[in-house]
């Protein structure tokens, strides 16, 4: 705040209404501070109102990270789980339904695959043919 504008504003009521000239003065400085007052209140409540815009969004996506962090944990477990369960699988006995060579391959009860291992004392196709390569060497 200017001197001039608190001389004005610290005017006596009877200096400041004293003459026509004194309170046109006194009015036009009123409202040139007024116009500034209203000014720079719009001022402070755009910008409050853009903090409170910014401090909404950091909100929100502060949820939406809490949001993807925990999707990502829940994928994790089922991925861990699904794993898990794959592995068993694979450790599990053979089943009726699949025949399972040394090397780990599994071939349907009805399959081709499973006639040749059958028929190979149990060696699947592949292996006999890394055998067969293994003994003309």
């Amino acid at each position: 705040m200017s001197v001039m504008t608190r001389g004005i504003i610290a005017q006596p009521y009877s200096l400041a209404m004293h003459s026509d000239y004194s309170r046109r003065q006194f009015y036009s400085h009123a409202q040139v501070l007024l116009a500034e007052h209203d000014s720079a209140r719009k001022h402070w409540e755009n910008e409050s109102n853009n903090v409170q815009a910014l401090m909404d969004e950091v909100a929100r996506l502060k949820v939406e990270i809490a949001g993807l962090c925990t999707g990502y944990e829940a994928y994790e477990q089922i991925n861990a789980g699904l794993k898990a369960e794959v592995e068993a699988l694979r450790k599990s006995a053979p089943s009726k339904e699949v025949v399972w060579c040394s090397c780990g391959d599994g071939h349907a009860a009805n399959s081709y695959g499973a006639g040749f291992m059958d028929a190979n004392d149990g060696v699947c196709a592949n292996c006999d043919a890394a055998m067969g390569q293994g003994e003309q060497s």
